[in-house]
Formats: structure tokens, sequence, C-alpha cells
């Protein structure tokens, strides 16, 4: 399933070129490094058609949304035979996921085995969308602290937030989940091989400061030598999250 609409403009193509789609024989299509969320136009008989899955994550319909607000921009766009027009599309979207929503959860049920590690609430979606849309700019703030992507993972019976925290490295660390603790270089023994393990957040909660509002609430993360006696004295034990992609989840309120 998914929700469709006509793109007609002179120079489409090359305007999704320099979007950063990859151009094939008869689609075109674009992965948003942010969200990983894919956004695919089919080209067929001269015809350009956009596919954005259902049921899916809000996310996909405003990340397809942005592009057709920049290609706007650059070329004189008609979606389904108008003038380019944000709201509407998005209405259409929304109207168009909710019925799919219904529909996959009327077929299968929330008891069916595999719905219920594919629930994310709507709230922790919203929360994980901006915080990996405004990364970027966020990384420009900081020379010296390094600023995580926050991906999701099956963990037991539910999807949780997750990020990798690497050798005890200067962070702005989100409010997660989970952290992933990787080391190679502050190993008990010296460097040596790259070891991992998943921790619950709580556990190292207190090596954290002051909490500074945004997409989600973080904290600056040194590596002060309480942070370093921490990280080469925790036991690893090569775990390591099972990743769930936006494709395999659905919103509940």
């Amino acid at each position: 399933m998914s929700y469709d609409v006509t793109l007609h403009a002179a120079g489409l193509v090359e305007g999704l070129s320099r979007l950063g789609y990859r151009i094939g024989h008869d689609s075109a299509v674009r992965v948003d490094e942010p969200t990983q969320v894919r956004v695919r136009v089919d080209l067929d008989d001269g015809q350009a058609i956009l596919r954005v899955p259902t049921p899916r994550l809000d996310a996909f319909g405003r990340v397809a949304a942005d592009d057709l607000d920049v290609l706007a921009q650059q070329v004189s766009l008609q979606v389904d035979g108008a003038a380019w027009d944000r709201a509407g599309f998005l209405a259409g979207w929304a109207s168009a996921n909710a019925r799919a929503h219904e529909h996959h959860i009327a077929r299968l049920g929330w008891g069916h085995a595999a719905q219920p590690s594919r629930r994310v609430t709507r709230a922790r979606a919203e929360a994980l969308y901006a915080w990996n849309r405004e990364r970027d700019g966020l990384q420009h703030r900081t020379a010296e602290d390094f600023v995580p992507n926050v991906f999701l993972a099956e963990f037991g019976d539910g999807v949780e937030t997750y990020v990798v925290w690497g050798d005890g490295m200067p962070m702005w660390m989100p409010r997660v989940d989970r952290v992933v603790v990787a080391r190679d270089q502050l190993r008990a023994g010296g460097p040596g091989p790259y070891e991992e393990r998943v921790v619950r957040f709580a556990e190292l909660e207190h090596l954290l400061g002051d909490w500074e509002d945004g997409a989600l609430p973080w904290s600056r993360l040194t590596p002060t030598p309480e942070v370093v006696a921490w990280v080469r004295g925790l036991d690893l034990d090569g775990s390591r999250p099972q990743g769930v992609h936006l494709d395999d989840l659905y919103e509940v309120d």
C-alpha cells in the first residue's frame, strides 16, 4: 500500500538529481540520511509518480513533503495536476496513512505475534525524528563534542532508543533508553580489539551533569577521570542491539 501522487514539471528529473536522488532507468530514489526514510519516484512512460509507502511513521510523509518543497523552488511543480500545496499533500498523506494503519491492525490485530515489537508511540517517533533531523545543526554548534544519531532497536518485547558511545569520547548524550558502550583504546589491559556492551541509560546517568532542552533532553558527557575509570572497568560482553528499521514500525498514541 502507498500514497501516490503524480508529479509534473519541466526539468523534473534534473531537479530530483540535484536533490540527491539516484536516477535509474525507471525510478529515482533518495534515502534521507538523518531519518533513513526512503523516498521513491517511479518514472514510466513520461509520468513521474511519487509513492510514499503506508502504513508508516508520520515522518515518511514529512520527508517527502520537504523534498517537494525544495523541488518547487527550482521548477514549476504540479502535483496531481495542481500547483504544489504542502498542506494539501500532508493532509492527503495523513488520511491515507491512517486508513492503512486501521486496515493493517484490523487484518493482523495487535495480538499478532510480530506486532507488539513494532509499536512505537507517536511522541517517541516525533522526538527521534526531530533529534536526527536537527543533529547536523547541533554538531555545528560544537567543535569538540560528538553529537550522535539516535537509533531504534528491539529489546525484549518492545522497541527502544539507543546511541553508540565510543571510548569515553566527549559527547552530547541525549536521554535514550540504552547506550552501546564501545572501546578499544580504553580497554582495561590497554588498547586492543574493539569490544562493546549494551547498558541501560540509568547505569551511566550518574556520569552526567546538567540537562539541556532539545528534541530530546541532552547532557554533555566529558571524559573526566571518573568517566574513563567507569569505561575501563565495565565488563563488555560483545552484546549488540537488534536494529529496527523505520519501515518495520507502526505508530500508536
